[in-house]
């Protein structure tokens, strides 16, 4: 029989050294609510599509990062508070309702719809600064750091509900110094709070989860370019090629740089707050930012596969996205070893190389996004051959990190 208690359970903190050894890992509920703010990544890779200049660069990674660390936040709370209980289900549910409300204003969100996308905005922080305050009046030894993310999220709310009214020169500025606020908060909480126990198995797997949704979009713009262009010979080669790239970045992260990424933090890190962990966080976010501009590109790509060259916009959505994707694997994986040789050559070797791709301009569509699949292909190889040699420790795929 359900009992009120098994219903409404408070918050606690919850720490994977003493809860009877059980691994913590992502929910249903966590799943469900990936999948609505990959809407809106979606939504914002259409407005990206829509504007390949720099100033629309400019605006999807603003934008991006905004939704981004949206998710961050209430990823953050979940691996140390989430109970699962109905006061928590609910307050999720109503969060993924203003998500649903950022991906309707998105494409337009610095024009006509700014109000309702930074409505929906403050509408998350809110969601999420109830959820800090329950935490707060009952886990005692963590209001040290809880205290730190309920001044970032009280800021952003105010500063995005700001945003909503005042007019559009002064808005902006709003909604920079809301994402700062967020931006600066793991840091600060850790440095007020270090030791505070999380579960390293969790934080890993709750980025995985996002990064793959993410190309999931590569894959769609895949079928879009194919379907736009009826299946022109021309577009099915770049399509067949894009595909290669795409399992070559989901093969990097997932099976080799990412993965010997999660191994190291869970070595040096353990299962106690430390600036690695926030060093882990943070990387995550140029990784997504990377893999959803390349699968602007890639389509792009896949459109234009029958034209003499291949436009400037899109060939700096994929060869930029690529870089800075490799580019943050390299930085975290040198910065949580503590030593950024362990990053170098491999992988770090791929970023430059795609620059220089994206820098030679007047080269058909394929041959700019074969050479680019080269590069990645060559990190696939150059990770199998380090983990062969036993220079390259990823985690068991049976025991987890």
């Amino acid at each position: 029989m359900v009992t009120w208690s098994d219903l409404v359970r408070p918050p606690r903190l919850q720490d994977s050294d003493t809860d009877a050894g059980q691994q913590r890992t992502a929910t249903w509920l966590e799943l469900f609510f990936d999948l609505a703010f990959v809407v809106v990544v979606g939504e914002l890779t259409v407005g990206l599509r829509n504007d390949l200049t720099l100033h629309g660069v400019l605006v999807f990674a603003g934008l991006f990062t905004s939704v981004w660390w949206a998710w961050a936040g209430f990823t953050f709370y979940a691996n140390r508070f989430d109970t699962d209980d109905v006061v928590y289900r609910l307050a999720k549910l109503t969060a993924m309702l203003a998500v649903a409300g950022l991906a309707a204003s998105a494409t337009d969100a610095t024009g006509s719809l700014a109000a309702q996308f930074a409505l929906c905005q403050a509408a998350l922080r809110l969601v999420l600064v109830g959820l800090l305050l329950r935490a707060f009046r009952h886990v005692v030894q963590a209001r040290n750091l809880l205290a730190v993310y309920l001044m970032a999220e009280g800021v952003a709310a105010v500063l995005w509900l700001a945003g909503a009214v005042v007019p559009s020169a002064a808005r902006y500025g709003c909604w920079a110094v809301a994402v700062a606020a967020e931006v600066a908060a793991p840091i600060m909480a850790t440095m007020r709070s270090a030791g505070l126990p999380l579960h390293v198995e969790h934080l890993p797997e709750r980025f995985g989860l996002f990064v793959i949704l993410v190309l999931g979009e590569s894959i769609a713009a895949i079928a879009v370019g194919v379907h736009e262009t009826r299946w022109e010979p021309a577009s099915i080669t770049v399509a067949v090629i894009g595909f290669v790239a795409t399992v070559s970045l989901w093969w990097t992260y997932f099976d080799l740089a990412g993965a010997a990424a999660t191994q190291t933090l869970a070595d040096r890190g353990g299962h106690r707050s430390t600036l690695l962990h926030d060093l882990y966080a943070y990387g995550h976010w140029p990784i997504a930012l990377g893999l959803a501009a390349a699968g602007v590109g890639l389509e792009g790509t896949i459109v234009d596969s029958g034209q003499p060259t291949l436009a400037p916009g899109i060939r700096w959505a994929l060869c930029g996205g690529v870089a800075l994707y490799l580019f943050a694997l390299t930085a975290i994986q040198g910065g949580i070893t503590g030593s950024l040789r362990s990053s170098l050559p491999w992988p770090g070797i791929g970023a430059p190389l795609v620059l220089v791709v994206g820098f030679a301009s007047g080269f058909r569509p394929v041959v700019v996004l074969a050479a680019v699949t080269v590069v990645l292909v060559g990190e696939v190889v150059g990770g199998l051959a380090k983990q062969r040699r036993g220079t390259l420790t990823t985690p068991d795929p049976e025991k987890g990190p």
